[in-house]
């Protein structure tokens, strides 16, 4: 299980990738320096257009219904939950 600490970090590191790959901008908030706005550039809306039709295009592909898909989803999520679960409990 991950701590809000290496969550921040994570995303961090995902953010200066995006910027550095020109999918995003970030500057600090004028009315609170704390604050770092984060905008996609034209690079990014591509890239979020592209995205948004993979769920569509695996479906059509595929001979799994919506109702599969989800059961499919749940399913991985709670895989990945018992796996993390297991391995917090063998570090203890």
């Amino acid at each position: 299980m991950y701590d809000f600490y290496h969550v921040q970090v994570m995303q961090g590191d995902v953010l200066k990738r995006m910027e550095q790959s020109g999918l995003i901008t970030r500057v600090r908030d004028a009315a609170d320096e704390r604050q770092v706005l984060v905008s996609l550039t034209g690079k990014g809306r591509r890239l979020e257009q592209k995205a948004q039709r993979f769920p569509q295009r695996i479906g059509a592909a595929s001979s799994c219904t919506a109702a599969d898909l989800g059961a499919l989803t749940r399913l991985i999520f709670r895989l990945r939950d018992d796996l993390e679960a297991a391995a917090g409990s063998n570090a203890a």
